[in-house]
């Protein structure tokens, strides 16, 4: 123990000894071997003014007894040499027992400034941007802070004379202020020198500031101590005046100017030239119109009162052409005033011009309501001609146009008249509008050179051998911007050029019969010969209005929202593709029978445009065989195309449709006013036709009524008429709104007590007319419900209560499926509503029959007139729905007006024979679909009878969704089946996908392999479950058949 305390002493004595070294600066030896060193450094920077701090610091003295510190503070130390006001380094003396010792320390100000700006000529302002105080902390270390700063403050600086000058720098934190002083030098400016080297010579005559970029002046003061590079500015400069130039100061002779550059009492000339410009030119002759005008107003109604000069009107035209050459730059020099005189004035005249000079082509017109047309005069040598003017834009006329077209585009919103120039010019065509129509005869000039290698004789055989040419016409048409319905009449002019006029009778012919081609491709956007071009623009014109909602405007009445337009205008479409159908050119009749378009929007054969479709046209298709509500729509046709083309009813016509119409079934007229108004076939209350709300509103949709309203104005006849058409509508809309039938009792009983009040002249007239008859009937209907609803006379249904029954479920089923209309309106199409909502009406059309072939007097009573039991109405409303359905998908396919519509698989719903199947598997898809219990028995005998199908009825069994749902039954039926049994089904599910791709497109090596693979793998599979209870019990009969299938086409 002791010789490990003894072996710390040493390490202690040792360290102390070593951090001595470390320390010794400056120590001093005598020759006795005594000797004093630093141990700890003392402080070595103070603040000027700081008393000398000894509390830090300490010394080691050696002697021949040992080492020992002592502290600087010891009473046994002198400390001697400091001046606390000196700045600068000191050098101090330490004394300890006769031994002394030495070290360095620095004062420092408490205030420095540094790199301020020490020199000032003459008016110059003091400079603080530059420059900064060092603030002495009490450690010695120093902040640096800006001259600049808020708590630096320079005062005493005067640059009024020169000389030196003596600034106080003070900075102040928070109470304490510290000063200090220095001196700057204040010169005169003796020498002063231009550079002018970078200025610009070249201005216009419009400009207002002279350039001083670039422009410098090096100052000196006398004795060239002080000088400065100072930037020109635009105060410096005088005598600059670019307006003084002429017209006559172009580049090649500008007017020179001088301009004097000053600086204090200095001044240089300076010599520019001055080109007289565009800007000035263009708001010379502005100010002079606005000078020669003020009396003018622009804002009365009919601007054609207002004439222009001749001088006014060219020199607006000639500032116009030379504004719109202007860089953005430039035209920022012209105000409001200024612009809106020249478009104003050069408007006005321009159009004058331009009518005085329009009659520049050989065959085109421009009409200011029709735009630009073909005269008389068209021909293929006058097209050429026309087409070289119309792309000569140094014309004058095509200079006019272009120049009217940018004053419309820039100054469109200026007013003129009662309206904008934009008002104004829209009954114009404009520059655009010329290149349009270059565009198109450049197009038409192409298709009729392409057709002239074809001879006027011609048969397929010459069509065969020039198809190259046939084919390049045709697709120059379907690849331009030109769709041949909003262009027909041109197409129809160049055809003309042609001696027999056959352009599209030849490319029609070719794309009918050629090989290799298919008719589809051309229909939408290439003319079509004679009176199939007649019938698409009319179905053009119905589309239009379907589209957009155009309003009819009748005189004397309010305008109305419906869809008459389009019914009108189809029905014409109708008319005229029975015509054609119906005549000897067979011809024609080909081009209909291979168009899909045609197929689908006029006999509404579905076609695989979204395989979704197919179905639904078979419901529109049931419309056009109901011939009372054909008859209906030829009625209403007739009237209203009277209407439509001028704007007045024939009160004979509407009396006519008004017959008719109460004639119909109930559930025919709901289908009717279904057709009119979007939202009616849901039987919402505010889609209401006749009026909106019970009483005597005025009416707003159904203009007939209105027509019917205003001729029974007769204070006692008006309420019998106007209540009269609301009960009709309401008895129309009973199986579909459950309050109908009670508001059609109290408006009959109200009209009843009306009708007793018509007296005298007033009820001749109504007892001679047709509302009379309506009003016998719809009380003879009124009797009849409160005759069936005594339960004395009840109605006994005999053998045929099932049917009804059915029928009542039916009903309930196919307006639970009827969302499927919504679902069109959004461009998704559930499959599996589509399956079931064919399925009930199928299952409907043949209770339906059943009903009607076998029901007695009074049950058929019961039939037409009670609310609950009305199949009629239930069937109707079925096919109306659709109708809806196919109008709504009319407007989706909107986006191929003008395209093709692809259509690889043509599977028409009509003709298959799916009908009878889907009557007979309802109860199968409609418990899939619900979730409900599966009849094994049904499932049994969809499944063994499926095989029954043509090719196309199984195709169009999937097309429609119904294949999905019957999957899915399978599904539910086999969820405790065993695994090898589900593996086989799952296998077979695939197979019968492939197998309906194969048989819609055989020659399709993809849908070979596809149904091959499918195949392998259910005989695989079925090997597993070939002796199960299950297998043989729902499965066997019809894996057998696709094995058949299989062998028969591809096994040797």
């Amino acid at each position: 123990m002791k010789k490990m305390l003894k072996i710390l002493a040493t390490l202690v004595v040792s360290a102390l000894m070593m951090a001595t070294a470390v320390v010794t600066t400056g120590c001093e030896n005598n020759n006795d071997g005594n000797s004093v060193e630093f141990f700890d450094v003392p402080k070595t920077v103070y603040v000027q003014g700081q008393p000398l701090d000894l509390s830090v610091g300490s010394i080691v003295s050696r002697t021949k007894n040992g080492v020992t510190e002592i502290k600087l503070n010891s009473s046994e130390v002198s400390v001697q040499g400091y001046e606390k006001d000196v700045l600068g380094e000191q050098e101090i003396t330490v004394s300890y027992a006769g031994e002394t010792i030495k070290y360095q320390i620095t004062v420092i100000p408490a205030l420095d400034v540094v790199d301020f700006v020490a020199q000032y000529f003459v008016g110059e302002e003091l400079d603080l941007t530059k420059g900064s105080v060092k603030v002495a902390q009490n450690d010695g270390s120093q902040e640096t802070v800006p001259l600049n700063d808020e708590r630096v403050s320079v005062g005493g600086f005067s640059s009024e004379t020169a000389g030196a000058v003596t600034l106080t720098v003070s900075y102040t934190e928070e109470e304490t202020t510290l000063s200090t002083t220095v001196t700057v030098n204040v010169y005169e400016r003796e020498n002063v020198e231009f550079n002018t080297d970078a200025l610009r010579v070249e201005y216009f005559s419009h400009e207002t500031v002279f350039d001083v970029t670039g422009g410098t002046l090096e100052v000196t003061s006398a004795d060239g101590k002080k000088t400065e590079t100072v930037a020109l500015t635009v105060d410096m400069v005088s005598g600059f005046n670019p307006s003084s130039a002429t017209a006559e100061n172009t580049a090649e002779n500008p007017l020179e100017q001088v301009v004097f550059l000053t600086y204090g009492s200095q001044s240089v000339p300076f010599t520019i030239n001055v080109i007289y410009s565009e800007v000035s030119y263009v708001k010379a002759i502005a100010k002079d119109i606005i000078t020669k005008t003020k009396s003018v107003n622009w804002f009365q109604p009919d601007i054609a009162q207002i004439r222009v000069s001749v001088e006014i009107g060219e020199n607006a035209l000639s500032a116009l052409t030379s504004y719109f050459a202007l860089s953005d730059e430039e035209k920022a020099f012209f105000t409001v005033e200024e612009t809106t005189a020249l478009a104003r004035y050069g408007i006005r005249y321009g159009i004058d011009k331009y009518e005085d000079e329009k009659n520049v082509y050989k065959m085109i017109s421009i009409d200011s309501q029709y735009g630009y047309q073909f005269t008389e005069a068209s021909s293929y040598e006058n097209a050429k001609e026309d087409y070289q003017i119309l792309n000569d834009k140094t014309l004058p006329f095509n200079v006019l146009m272009d120049l009217l077209t940018n004053v419309n585009d820039t100054f469109g919103d200026v007013t003129i008249g009662a309206g904008t120039i934009f008002d104004y010019m829209i009954m114009y065509p404009l520059g655009y509008d010329r290149e349009l129509v270059s565009d198109l005869m450049g197009l038409l000039i192409y298709v009729y050179d392409e057709i002239s290698y074809i001879p006027t004789e011609w048969d397929l055989t010459t069509l065969e051998s020039n198809k190259t040419h046939v084919i390049n016409a045709a697709l120059s048409i379907v690849n331009s911007d030109f769709i041949a319905v909003n262009f027909s009449s041109f197409f129809g002019a160049a055809s003309a050029w042609r001696e027999k006029d056959d352009i599209f009778d030849i490319i029609y012919y070719y794309y009918t019969y050629g090989e290799g081609v298919d008719i589809n491709t051309i229909f939408l956007s290439v003319r079509r010969p004679a009176e199939i071009e007649e019938m698409f623009l009319q179905f053009n014109a119905a589309f239009n209005y379907l589209l957009s909602g155009e309003k009819i405007t009748i005189e004397g009445f309010e305008d109305t929202d419906d869809n008459t337009g389009f019914l009108v205008h189809y029905d014409l479409v109708v008319d005229k593709y029975n015509n054609i159908m119906s005549g000897d050119n067979q011809f024609y009749k080909d081009i209909l029978s291979k168009s899909d378009f045609a197929q689908l929007m006029l006999i509404n054969i579905g076609q695989n445009q979204n395989d979704e479709g197919i179905g639904y046209y078979k419901f529109a298709g049931g419309v056009a065989e109901d011939s009372s509500y054909a008859e209906l729509i030829n009625l209403y046709g007739d009237m209203m195309l009277e209407v439509l083309e001028q704007g007045v009813y024939s009160e004979e016509k509407v009396d006519k449709f008004f017959n008719k119409f109460i004639d119909l079934t109930p559930a025919t007229q709901h289908g009717f006013f279904a057709s009119l108004y979007n939202g009616y076939i849901e039987g919402q209350p505010d889609a209401r036709v006749l009026f909106e709300s019970i009483g005597n509103d005025s009416f707003k949709r159904f203009m007939v009524c209105e027509v019917l309203m205003a001729r029974y104005s007769n204070e006692t006849v008006f309420p019998v008429v106007s209540n009269l058409l609301l009960a009709i509508e309401n008895w129309s809309l009973r199986f579909v709104n459950d309050e109908a039938v009670d508001e059609f009792k109290y408006l009959m009983e109200y009209v009843t007590e009306e009708y007793g009040k018509i007296t005298g002249n007033a009820k001749t007239e109504f007892d001679a007319s047709p509302m009379k008859t309506a009003y016998e009937k719809y009380l003879a209907i009124y009797n009849k419900i409160d005759e069936y609803n005594n339960t004395s006379n009840a109605v006994d249904f005999g053998d045929l209560s099932d049917e009804f029954e059915y029928v009542s479920t039916l009903i309930k089923d196919i307006n639970k499926y009827s969302s499927v209309v919504k679902a069109f309106k959004k461009g998704k199409i559930p499959y599996d509503e589509i399956a079931l909502l064919i399925s009930a009406y199928e299952n409907l059309k043949a209770v339906k029959q059943t009903i009607l072939s076998n029901a007695t007097q009074s049950v058929l009573e019961y039939y037409a007139y009670n609310e609950v039991a009305s199949l009629s109405s239930t069937y109707d409303y079925a096919i109306y729905k659709a109708l809806k359905t196919a109008s709504d998908c009319l407007i989706d396919v909107s986006v191929n007006i003008g395209g093709t519509l692809t259509s690889n698989a043509r599977v028409a719903y009509l003709g298959t024979g799916v009908e009878e199947y889907l009557v007979s598997v309802y109860g199968v898809l409609k418990a899939s679909f619900n979730g409900t219990e599966i009849s094994e028995s049904d499932l049994k005998w969809a499944l063994d009878n499926y095989k029954t199908l043509s090719n196309d009825a199984k195709i169009a069994f999937r097309r429609i969704g119904g294949a999905d749902l019957l999957e899915k039954a399978i599904t539910t039926v086999s969820e405790n089946f065993s695994a090898e049994e589900k593996a086989f089904i799952t296998a077979l599910v695939e197979v019968e996908k492939a197998f309906v791709e194969f048989i819609n497109r055989e020659n399709v090596v993809s849908n070979q392999n596809e149904f091959k693979a499918a195949m392998a793998s259910l005989i695989e599979k079925q090997v597993a479950v070939a002796s199960g209870e299950n297998y043989n019990k729902f499965f066997k009969v019809i894996y057998e058949y696709y094995l058949e299938q299989y062998s028969s086409n591809f096994v040797a």
